[in-house]
């Protein structure tokens, strides 16, 4: 799909040299590239802030929980990491 959009001078230079280099004729696969890599480091991100998120949430419920509780979650835990790794 064609489009068009606004670049400073610089880049559009930068572009052009970066294009020239790749032998292509112009730098839309250049900009598909980096839009692409943009994406990825969002979604990335966005995963991590997730995990951090779930670990917090995991922590806290943890601390909601007696001692004996808290044993016998993380040896049901444990049990299930081993059982998923034996099956890996």
């Amino acid at each position: 799909m064609k489009t068009t959009i606004q670049i400073p001078d610089e880049i559009w230079k930068k572009l052009n040299i970066e294009a020239a280099e790749r032998q292509q004729k112009g730098f839309s696969g250049i900009v598909t590239e980096a839009i692409e890599y943009y994406f990825a480091q969002k979604e990335r991100a966005q995963a991590l802030a997730s995990r951090r998120k779930r670990a917090q949430l995991a922590r806290q419920m943890f601390a909601s929980l007696s001692q004996e509780e808290a044993t016998e979650e993380l040896e049901t835990l444990q049990n299930r990491r081993r059982q998923w790794h034996a099956r890996s």
